[in-house]
């Protein structure tokens, strides 16, 4: 079981290190997540002596209804490579049974404790400095015909992830805002409007949930600080990238930031004002969403157990209207759907029945804004589509699962 804990962490860094480039990797069909998603059977099996079907059988039975859904469609649907992608929506979730797993004992716990710290820090830095890595190397390393240093714009959801993890201060003796710094520089510098707003929601995750207290003096220093970051990062840091031509929207135009950032707020503004790029790509996703609700309820079947894979139920080659919760409901149907949301209100309600101050209790810290801001950005971007996001997330998600039960609270404080 070494060996296994090992190739999947190795797996599970490649995804977050390299992003799609590291999902490509490995040799023809069997890649990086196919390998990963080989060894779930045996941490399914070995996971069923923590899990507690009392607690967990919301997400046991997300699990369950996804991945049995997935299978029955396999069988069913004509299987090639444009739709091998549609399959993995499904069978991520699976994930989930590694991240319970490695709460078997305190000592993983920590171990883990420990490869969060190195890997998201390692993540945070590569994907930092990703404008002139990609600028100088992006066909320095073709595997599978894409590059592993091509940095595609979905690693935002990563380094928020790592921001949540440094302000709980899990893993380490004290909170070090220059980690903090970096994790939100790295996460805005993909140029997304989404990876603004979830690095906002994150921000507001970890402040007091008390309103009484929001505006105490710690309280209004970190939110100084965060402004004074975003600050930062727009008109110091962006500048230095100007001129790149790496395929970012804008450029790392500070201008252009701006007006992406008003663009948010502001949806009835016409193609003049903000242009095609910006105002375009939201009003697409938004025609993607209206196809795929209304090919849903065409048929009883597509709602219940949602389309077939290899039905391009958008209409174009993407087929991904950058909102997980439509493409969830549209691989896997309302009951899959619903299965998911159900998981996520329990395990909510478990973090705020077990304690009123969560930011005093770095666990359950880094449990409320990681899954704060994932409510928010997997509406906003295709999380649980792309495997280099999916697997990170069902893994943290079932591994704060584990982490936030009677079981393993009795665990570590014992």
């Amino acid at each position: 079981m070494i060996f296994v804990n090992y190739l999947f962490l190795l797996l599970l860094s490649i995804l977050i290190i390299f992003n799609r480039g590291g999902a490509a990797v490995g040799f023809g069909n069997i890649n990086a997540v196919s390998l990963l998603l080989a060894l779930m059977p045996i941490y399914f099996v070995k996971s069923l002596k923590i899990i507690n079907l009392k607690t967990d059988i919301s997400l046991l039975l997300f699990v369950i209804t996804s991945v049995s859904i997935a299978f029955f469609k396999v069988i069913l649907t004509d299987i090639d490579a444009s739709n091998v992608r549609e399959i993995g929506i499904l069978l991520y979730p699976a994930v989930i049974f590694a991240g319970i797993f490695f709460t078997e004992y305190k000592k993983k716990i920590f171990s883990i404790f420990k490869y969060l710290n190195f890997i998201f820090l390692i993540a945070t830095i590569n994907f930092l400095i990703s404008p002139v890595i990609k600028k100088l190397f992006i066909n320095f390393i073709i595997i599978n015909n894409v590059s592993l240093l091509g940095y595609y714009g979905s690693y935002s959801f990563l380094t928020i992830s790592a921001f949540c993890w440094f302000s709980s201060g899990l893993g380490s003796l004290f909170i070090n805002r220059k980690l903090l710094l970096l994790s939100a520089a790295s996460s805005l510098i993909s140029g997304s409007r989404a990876a603004v707003i979830g690095l906002f929601i994150a921000f507001l995750g970890t402040l007091d949930k008390s309103f009484k207290k929001l505006l105490n003096f710690k309280n209004v220093q970190n939110i100084f600080f965060g402004i004074t970051i975003l600050s930062a990062i727009v008109f110091l840091i962006f500048p230095i990238f100007v001129g790149l031509d790496v395929n970012i929207r804008g450029d790392y135009s500070p201008q252009y930031f701006l007006a992406s950032i008003k663009s948010i707020f502001n949806p009835f503004a016409n193609m003049e004002e903000y242009g095609t790029s910006l105002l375009g790509s939201r009003q697409h996703r938004i025609i993607m969403a209206l196809q795929a609700y209304f090919t849903l309820i065409s048929k009883p079947s597509y709602f219940l157990f949602g389309m077939p894979f290899d039905l391009n139920y958008t209409g174009t080659s993407f087929n991904d209207p950058h909102n997980s919760y439509v493409s969830l409901f549209a691989r896997g149907g309302i009951i899959t759907l619903l299965t998911f949301l159900y998981s996520i209100i329990v395990f909510l309600k478990s973090l705020k029945f077990k304690s009123q101050l969560l930011i005093l209790n770095k666990i359950n810290s880094f449990s409320f804004s990681f899954i704060l801001f994932s409510i928010f950005y997997i509406g906003l971007h295709p999380v649980l589509t792309s495997p280099m996001t999916g697997i990170p997330f069902y893994f943290l998600y079932g591994f704060i699962w584990a982490l936030n039960s009677p079981r393993t609270k009795k665990m570590l404080t014992s």
